[in-house]
């Protein structure tokens, strides 16, 4: 017989331990370790050395072998900090870094429901709680007025949240730092993840709910009218135009492919990843409802067409264009000849 052949990986670290404060229920051994302040921060230290590692392992545009499931890590890991902080009423630019980090992951990853939870929770009510208690500390100073100090708020039911819960690791030696996360590109964040959470109900809400939410960020309070909008609505001109590309009454295929043109996966998560790459590469994610829609206008339309042009109308252009027209014919029983043309009829 064969000798078996056993590998061994190294114990996880304490970081990996950390239960999920939404898991355990504050039960289990070190529950509620991530409501702590301070293991909040070291836990993303811990995510800034696995994001360091992943892009060792899978550089950008690479596609190489276990690239999503090490995004789809990363995302897992930011839900779970996200859940520390909302647990702990933290409310600072560590809160909201948090949430960013996570919409920007979730995006990478594909993540449809990470990225509704990030957003949601970020926009626009994170933003406007954490201006709510920068102000309050401005005017009673970190330990006066109402509240709690140090970026938090009391909890919904009055009750005071300790400034630390007691855990096992709040002697543990914190850990080495790696090279930090890239800084946003963004110098707008709000009017940012504001047109991300736009573009997510374009792409998988009906459109009242992406009406309603434009509603809501872009125009006055109803209650305020003389109240700024949370954005100005002047900056949300990609939403608008990818809105009016996608709806039936204004359908544009074209206009809808140069949108999202400009996406190209090898750009995400690079040192260099242009300021609209998230919001291009979640637009990307209607393509596959945009070109049933294409399809059908174009078999409607016209009794028979070039490769190039029904490429441009079903959003295949560039060097995938012609094979995926291909098989765009052959999964609707259309025919192209050898001249590269598509008999529609």
């Amino acid at each position: 017989m064969r000798p078996t052949r056993r590998t061994f990986s190294a114990p996880p670290g304490e970081m990996e331990l950390l239960a999920s404060v939404s898991r355990s229920g504050g039960l289990e051994d070190g529950g509620d370790a991530l409501k702590d302040l301070d293991v909040q921060r070291r836990f993303r230290t811990y995510i800034d050395e696995r994001i360091h590692r992943h892009h060792i392992e899978h550089p950008p545009g690479s596609g190489s072998e276990g690239e999503l499931e090490s995004l789809q890590s990363l995302v897992l890991l930011f839900r779970k900090l996200r859940e520390g902080v909302v647990a702990s009423h933290r409310l600072d630019d560590f809160a909201i870094e948090v949430f960013e980090s996570s919409v920007q992951y979730a995006v990478h990853a594909r993540n449809a429901p990470q990225l509704l939870s990030a957003l949601s929770g970020l926009v626009p009510g994170l933003y406007l709680a954490v201006d709510a208690e920068k102000a309050r500390i401005a005017k009673h100073g970190a330990d006066g007025g109402e509240g709690t100090p140090n970026g938090r708020t009391a909890p919904a039911n009055g009750t005071s949240a300790p400034m630390s819960t007691p855990n096992t690791l709040d002697d543990s030696p914190p850990l080495t730092p790696t090279a930090p996360s890239p800084p946003s590109p963004h110098p707008n964040n709000r009017t940012h993840f504001a047109s991300l959470l736009l573009l997510y109900h374009l792409v998988h809400s009906p459109r009242e709910v992406y009406h309603a939410t434009y509603v809501a960020l872009a125009l006055p309070p109803r209650r305020r009218p003389s109240a700024p909008p949370f954005v100005d609505p002047a900056q949300l001109e990609f939403a608008r135009t990818a809105a009016k590309a996608m709806a039936p009454e204004s359908f544009d295929p074209l206009l809808f492919s140069r949108l999202v043109g400009g996406h190209a996966d090898r750009n995400l998560g690079a040192a260099d990843e242009p300021a609209d790459a998230l919001e291009r590469a979640l637009l990307a994610w209607a393509s596959p409802k945009i070109r049933a829609t294409a399809g059908a206008l174009l078999k409607r339309a016209y009794t028979g067409t070039s490769v190039d042009w029904a490429a441009k109308l079903l959003c295949m252009e560039g060097s995938r264009g012609e094979r995926g027209v291909h098989l765009w014919a052959m999964a609707n029983g259309v025919v192209v000849d050898d001249a590269g043309w598509v008999k529609l009829r």
